[in-house]
């Protein structure tokens, strides 16, 4: 008897970036899946319970200036698997209970090095030490992370680059990667995408 395998469905949700269909070429790159994509303003709770997968693009300002995205975030986190990338990143995290500040120095087109804290599943098959394309002028402050993040990787100033939830399949990452600054970024959506698969089959 053949067994027919579910192809996972993804949702984007565009925070109003530059950057929002690079991610999307690249998720249906690496995937061969390629994401439907609305808007910020016009998303809600039923659209995001259509999908197995979410990802929360980058975009300006913060987190709780972007119309609804928060409580969007809560929502999927709460019955979706996850990804939040840079602005969706810094969203995942206030949902969680972490605080954001602004840098002295800003992020932005900067490749910064980074070290990997822990590799599964988000970083499987990475090295120890990769590069991170980043365009950002907030960060989550490292005195106000919650029990219910784990940091996976940091940069080498000891800034935090990304995480995932302990025990939900949610993932965040600071920098983008679909940049050309983050050479190994189709590794890391690869490896959210076998978690989708995984999850929703």
């Amino acid at each position: 008897m053949n067994v027919k395998i579910k192809t996972p469905s993804i949702i984007l949700v565009d925070c109003f970036d530059s950057f929002t269909y690079n991610l999307v070429h690249r998720i249906e790159h690496v995937s061969g899946i390629r994401p439907h994509v609305v808007r910020v303003d016009e998303c809600s709770f039923e659209m995001i319970s259509d999908y197995d997968g979410v990802v929360f693009s980058p975009g300006p300002g913060l987190p709780e200036e972007t119309f609804d995205l928060l409580d969007l975030v809560k929502f999927a986190c709460d019955n979706k698997i996850v990804l939040g990338v840079c602005l969706g990143y810094q969203a995942i995290a206030q949902c969680y209970g972490a605080k954001l500040y602004r840098q002295d120095q800003v992020f932005h087109g900067v490749s910064r090095k980074a070290v990997v804290k822990e590799k599964l599943p988000m970083f499987d098959r990475f090295d120890e030490f990769f590069d991170a394309g980043s365009y950002h002028s907030w960060a989550l402050d490292k005195e106000f992370i919650p029990e219910s993040l784990v940091v996976t990787s940091r940069d080498d100033l000891d800034e935090i680059l990304s995480f995932r939830h302990f025990d939900k399949p949610v993932w965040g990452v600071q920098f983008h990667p679909e940049s050309v600054l983050s050479p190994q970024g189709d590794l890391l959506l690869r490896n959210w995408i076998r978690l989708l698969n995984a999850k929703a089959c």
